[in-house]
């Protein structure tokens, strides 16, 4: 289990975000990773909820969580999926997972894999989501340069004149493997980035 996972629904208007620890946590520094996250993304967060509730129908395995809402959090028309602001609002801790659940019609172009002495990132692809593993080797960094795009599609777009290439073979292949696991990581977390409404509603 990662030390945080963050989860976002990307809707091209108001996005539903949410980060989980795997374990409950003090309020204080749940609320600092919010502050920290607010202000590396610039987000506007709206309807911002922190609980200790478990997923489990027995009750069992509580977990903190944040959720809010955030109009425009992610644009959808540039291919690319924003990191590093995320990274470095959480970097005091070893390990987290970053999944995007995005619509159907987003073609990404963006980073795919990326390692230098104080991070190591790692893209696992499902059929409209992007989970990132990313493993903080050395929190020591103010900034770390990630690039929006990964290099070589940056590279094939200056050489084409145009971007979006079809997906390698590796692609597929990780889309149609890996979809269930990046899938149950989405379903563990559906009931907390839902929002308050459907926890009232249940």
């Amino acid at each position: 289990m990662p030390d945080v996972l963050v989860l976002m629904r990307i809707t091209g208007g108001t996005d539903l975000i949410s980060f989980t620890y795997p374990k409950v946590v003090k309020r204080t520094q749940a609320a600092e990773h919010l502050k920290r996250l607010l202000a590396e993304t610039g987000w506007a967060a709206s309807d911002i909820s922190i609980t200790d509730d478990s997923v489990q129908e027995a009750g069992e395995t509580p977990m903190t969580s944040v959720e809010f809402a955030a109009a425009g959090a992610v644009r959808l028309d540039i291919g690319g999926l924003p990191l590093e602001p995320i990274i470095k609002a959480f970097k005091d801790l070893k390990t987290m997972q970053v999944v995007y659940a995005v619509p159907a019609s987003f073609a990404f172009r963006g980073l795919s894999e990326y390692e230098n002495e104080y991070v190591k990132i790692a893209l696992r692809r499902g059929t409209t989501t992007y989970m990132y593993s990313i493993t903080i080797k050395d929190p020591d960094f103010e900034t770390l340069g990630l690039p929006f795009l990964q290099p070589e599609v940056a590279e094939a777009a200056d050489d084409t004149g145009h971007g979006g290439s079809s997906p390698t073979i590796l692609a597929v292949t990780l889309v149609v493997v890996l979809a269930l696991s990046a899938a149950a990581l989405v379903y563990l977390v559906t009931s907390r980035i839902a929002g308050p409404s459907s926890r009232n509603g249940s």
